[in-house]
C-alpha cells in the first residue's frame, strides 16, 4: 500500500519556513511493516476568494487607519503585506504550486497520517469577483494508485469539473456540475492558505476583522486578529512581532467522528511579488498533524484572462445549490477535501435520507447507502448494529430505518475500524443511550477519545444528550451468545489497512461482514482481499456469503466466498 505516515509527535513549533521548504524524504518505513515510498506526483488544491462589491481599506474594523506600522494590528498587517493601494489594486492571484496531502482518518494506526496524494496545480482566483479556475494534476496513492488530471471552475456559487478526478473512473469525463459542498469547501480552503485572500475577504465584511489580544507561540508573544466571516467558524490570525506578517491562521472545524478539530495554516518563505509580500510555503495541520504541504514556485498578480476563462461548461443546474450541504462544507472543509485529494469526489455529495434495507436471513438486515452499508442483527431482546459510517446526517436515517424494522432497543454497536468514513456517525447512534461499542483493542483509545471530545462547532446528539458510552475491547475473538436466537462472532484480524480490524461472522447463517478488505462489485484490492481470505481460512470459518460495508455489484454488496478467493488470486 503506497502510504507514508507521520507520528503525532511532530514538531508543533510555528516558524517561517526556509525558501523552497518541503519534506522530500524519498523512503519511509512503517513500524514493523513493509517499507513504502513516495512518487513525484500531482494533487488537488482548490483556490478561490469570493468577494462581491468594492473593497475599501480606508477604515479598518479594529479602529485603525490601514496606513502604516503605527496604529492597530490590522494596520500593521496591511503595511507588512504591501502598500494599501497595491492591495486594493490587486484584481486576481495566480498560484503555481506542488505539494502533498496526508490524511489522519485513513491511516493504519490511530494518531498518525498517511500520504494520500501528491499534486501540482495552477489556481487563478479573482479577488473582487466570485470566479476561480484551478488546473490540477494528481498522483493519487490511496485508496488506489491513479494519475488524475482535471480542471475545476467555480463562479457564482456553482461550478464544473472536466477531466479525470475520480480514481474509480476509467478516464476523463466531459464537463460535469459539481455539488455545493465541493464549491464551498474549495472556497474556504483557498482563503485559509492565502493571507491576501483572507484579508481581502475580512476587510470586505462589516466587523470582519478585529484585534484579539496576544498569544504565545513558540516562545514569542504574537498579536492576534480575529476574522469573522458569515457562515464560517472564526479564524484567528497570528502576526510575527518583528515583521507583522502572518505566521499562521487557525480555525476550528467539525471532523466526524472526532468533532472539534483545530486547523492551522502555517505560512513561510515570504517573498516579494510586485509590491506585495506573500508566502511561498504553506503547511496545514489538524490536531498537530500535517495534512497538507504546498510550495509555490510562482505567484502572479493581476493576470490577464479572457471572457471564457471562468465560463461554466456543461449543465451546472444538474447539481442545484443545496444550502445545507454548503453549510456542512463550511464547517468541515478539510475533512471533505481530504477525500477529494484521494480522488473520491463522491464524498462531496453529502448523504442524507434513509438506507435501503434487505433481509439477508431472518432478523439479519443489510442497510445500504450510496457508498456505505451497515448490518443490523436482531437478538432475542435487543439489536446489534455493525458500522455507523460517515456522519450524523447519514446515521440519523440509519437510526430511523432501524426503528422501522424493529421495536427492540439498540444495545451494541460494532465498529469494524477507526477510519473516519466508517466511524463518523457512531456518536449519533450511541446517543440513544445504554449502548456498548465493541472495537478492536488497537482502536479502543481512539474511540474513548471520540466519545469524550467536545463537539461545539456542530453539536451532535451525543453532545446534547451527554449519555455514557461503554467501550468493549476485543483482543482477538468475542462471542455474542443468545441461545434463544443466534451467536455472533467478532474476530480481530491483522491487516495492513487498519490496526484492530474487526470482521463479524454469523455461524448459523454462514455470513461474514467486512469493511474495506473486499467490497463485492467494487474494484479489487488484491492484497486486502488476500488478508481477508487468509483470515477466513486460518480461523476455519464456514462462509457462504461475504457481505461488504461497500459494494454495488449486480447482487449488491453480497458475494460468495469464491469472490474474495478469486480476488486474492488464491
Amino acid at each position: 500500500m503506497h502510504r507514508v505516515f507521520q507520528d503525532m509527535a511532530a514538531d508543533d513549533a510555528v516558524a517561517i519556513l526556509p525558501s523552497g521548504h518541503l519534506d522530500s524524504n524519498e523512503d519511509n518505513m512503517r513500524p514493523a511493516q513493509s517499507s513504502v515510498h513516495r512518487r513525484t506526483g500531482l494533487g488537488v488544491v482548490a483556490a478561490r476568494a469570493a468577494l462581491a462589491g468594492v473593497l475599501t481599506l480606508s477604515a479598518c474594523n479594529d479602529g485603525g487607519t490601514a496606513g502604516g506600522d503605527a496604529g492597530s494590528p490590522t494596520d500593521r498587517l496591511v503595511a507588512a503585506l504591501g502598500r494599501r493601494d497595491a492591495i486594493e489594486a490587486t484584481t486576481n492571484e495566480r498560484i503555481t504550486a506542488s505539494g502533498e496531502r496526508f490524511d489522519p482518518g485513513e491511516s493504519s494506526v490511530p494518531g498518525t497520517t498517511w500520504l494520500v496524494s501528491e499534486f501540482t496545480m495552477t489556481a487563478t482566483t479573482e479577488l473582487g469577483a466570485d470566479r476561480a479556475r484551478t488546473e490540477l494534476n494528481v498522483d493519487a496513492a490511496f485508496p488506489r494508485r491513479a494519475e488524475l488530471a482535471f480542471t475545476e471552475v467555480r463562479s457564482g456559487g456553482r461550478g464544473y469539473v472536466a477531466g479525470h478526478d475520480n480514481v474509480f473512473a476509467a478516464g476523463p469525463t466531459p464537463p460535469l456540475a459539481i455539488p455545493a459542498a465541493r464549491v464551498a469547501s474549495a472556497e474556504k480552503h483557498a482563503d485559509l492558505v492565502s493571507p491576501l485572500r483572507l484579508l481581502r475577504r475580512a476587510l470586505a465584511e462589516e466587523g470582519g476583522i478585529r484585534a484579539d489580544g496576544l498569544a504565545e507561540v513558540d516562545g514569542k508573544e504574537l498579536e492576534v486578529l480575529r476574522i469573522t466571516l458569515a457562515g464560517r467558524p472564526d479564524v484567528r490570525m497570528f502576526l510575527d512581532p518583528a515583521s507583522h506578517l502572518p505566521v499562521k491562521s487557525e480555525t476550528t472545524e467539525d471532523h466526524p467522528p472526532i468533532g472539534d478539530a483545530t486547523v492551522e495554516a502555517i505560512y513561510g518563505d515570504y517573498r516579494k511579488v510586485g509590491a506585495l509580500t506573500l508566502p511561498h510555503a504553506v503547511t496545514l495541520r489538524v490536531g498537530g498533524l500535517d495534512i497538507h504541504k504546498e510550495v509555490r514556485s510562482k505567484i502572479e498578480l493581476n493576470v490577464g484572462t479572457d471572457a471564457d476563462f471562468y465560463a461554466l461548461l456543461g449543465d451546472t443546474s444538474a447539481a442545484p445549490h443545496d444550502h445545507g450541504h454548503a453549510v456542512f462544507a463550511q464547517r468541515s472543509s478539510e475533512w471533505l477535501l481530504s477525500f477529494g485529494f484521494m480522488g473520491l469526489p463522491i464524498f462531496y455529495d453529502i448523504q442524507t435520507g434513509t438506507p435501503k434495507s434487505a433481509e439477508l436471513a431472518p432478523g439479519v438486515h443489510l442497510l445500504t447507502g450510496t457508498t456505505h452499508h451497515s448490518l443490523l442483527i436482531e437478538m432475542s431482546d435487543h439489536l446489534v448494529l455493525v458500522e455507523a459510517p460517515l456522519y450524523e446526517e447519514w446515521t440519523a436515517g440509519v437510526l430511523e430505518e432501524i426503528k422501522r424494522l424493529s421495536s427492540k432497543p439498540l444495545k451494541r454497536i460494532v465498529a469494524t475500524h477507526f477510519h473516519y468514513d466508517h466511524s463518523g456517525g457512531i456518536r449519533g447512534i450511541a446517543a440513544e443511550g445504554g449502548v456498548t461499542v465493541s472495537v478492536g483493542k488497537a482502536g479502543a483509545d481512539f474511540f474513548r477519545d471520540v466519545f469524550a471530545r467536545p463537539h461545539t462547532v456542530s453539536p451532535d446528539r451525543l453532545e446534547q444528550a451527554k449519555v455514557p458510552v461503554a467501550i468493549d475491547e476485543v483482543e482477538s475473538l468475542k462471542r455474542l451468545t443468545d441461545p434463544a436466537r443466534r451467536e455472533v462472532e467478532l474476530h480481530v484480524i491483522e491487516t495492513e489497512h487498519a490496526q484492530g480490524m474487526v470482521v463479524v461472522y454469523l455461524p448459523a447463517e454462514k455470513l461474514l461482514f467486512n469493511a474495506d478488505l473486499f467490497s463485492p462489485g467494487d474494484p479489487i484490492n488484491e492484497k486486502s482481499a488476500g488478508e481477508l481470505y487468509d483470515a477466513i481460512t486460518r480461523l476455519k470459518l464456514d462462509v457462504e456469503r461475504s457481505v461488504g460495508a461497500h459494494g454495488a455489484g449486480a447482487a449488491g454488496p453480497v458475494a460468495t466466498l469464491a469472490a474474495p478467493k478469486e480476488a486474492a488470486k488464491r
